[in-house]
């Protein structure tokens, strides 16, 4: 049963598929578990009291390692995400930034075609057209027709991963690609900002930025290069 998940996993580069937190592990797991189960059913005389002793120490301590290593921050409304330096954001907090993306993704329609940075993807998901925002460099795709066009909207959350550059790598990477993008996207004028609320930024193709969401955009900067000093 995990014959050819573990050779998908194992073929695959890097160290990032053998980490028990990514989700490419889960394919593994259920084969795992059932064959534990059926391996048990066959020897129950093994299956002793030092060795059930020694089955509920290992369960114990995965248990731990699982709330201590906070896989996908699924802990963080309990603990920090890091401790030096300390970076803990409240669950107020995150509800309050939560609402804002709500208010920028009301603005966008049902139909239309969106570029969204990593978090937002998942409320997106359900349209037909939705690109990646920084990690992919481009907003034009290829459409049933087979000709070229571009997405509609662009909605991009500098605000989260700015909280968690000063501990991530990943998390800096992430600020330096979607100030990059938003930068060019400004600057050629091929989409404009129509809103800025709490570090989340929403452009539309074809429009004039809004004098405000321009200013609040550089109130944002100007604030994080002041916090960087």
């Amino acid at each position: 049963m995990t014959f050819l998940p573990l050779t998908q996993i194992f073929l695959q580069h890097g160290e990032v598929p053998l980490s028990i937190n990514v989700r490419y592990a889960t394919a593994v797991i259920p084969g795992l578990f059932y064959g534990a189960i059926l391996w048990w059913q066959q020897h129950p005389t093994w299956f002793q009291r030092p060795l059930r002793q020694f089955w509920i120490g290992c369960l114990c301590l995965s248990l731990f390692f699982t709330f201590t290593s906070n896989p996908h921050r699924s802990w963080s409304f309990l603990l920090p995400d890091s401790f030096d330096p300390l970076i803990y954001i409240s669950p107020i907090r995150q509800g309050k930034h939560a609402q804002a993306i709500r208010s920028l993704l009301a603005q966008i329609p049902n139909d239309a075609s969106v570029s969204a940075s990593r978090y937002i993807l998942t409320h997106v998901s359900g349209r037909r057209v939705v690109l990646p925002f920084g990690r992919y460099p481009r907003f034009d795709y290829i459409n049933e027709v087979g000709s070229v066009a571009w997405v509609d909207y662009a909605i991009a959350d500098l605000w989260f991963p700015q909280q968690y550059q000063s501990a991530f790598k990943d998390a800096e990477q992430e600020v330096r690609q979607y100030q990059r993008q938003l930068d060019r996207l400004l600057r050629r004028r091929q989409y404009g900002l129509i809103d800025f609320q709490d570090g989340v930024a929403l452009l539309q193709r074809g429009m004039k930025s809004e004098e405000g969401a321009i200013a609040r955009l550089e109130d944002f900067e100007r604030m994080k290069h002041e916090a960087v000093d």
